[in-house]
């Protein structure tokens, strides 16, 4: 390739629809822990860990797919 050629970026819509379907699979992991619950008093704490799981998971895919991008970027500029 090269330098005045313009990289094309195939696969950007990809990681936004797996990152869609991790949110969607996290609410639909929510919505069941909040079914099974019984006791109101247990919903609570349990949906708030569950909150901070998820977040731990958004932003641990988020950080990978962005060191990802980096080490192309090394990649494709030598």
């Amino acid at each position: 390739m090269r330098r005045d050629e313009k990289r094309q970026s195939y696969g950007t819509l990809l990681p936004n629809i797996f990152f869609s379907l991790q949110v969607i699979a996290i609410l639909l992991i929510l919505s069941l822990i909040v079914q099974f619950v019984e006791l109101f008093n247990l919903a609570i704490p349990i949906i708030l860990i569950s909150c901070f799981i998820a977040i731990g998971f958004v932003f641990y895919f988020l950080i990978r797919r962005k060191n990802i991008i980096q080490r192309q970027d090394i990649y494709h500029k030598k």
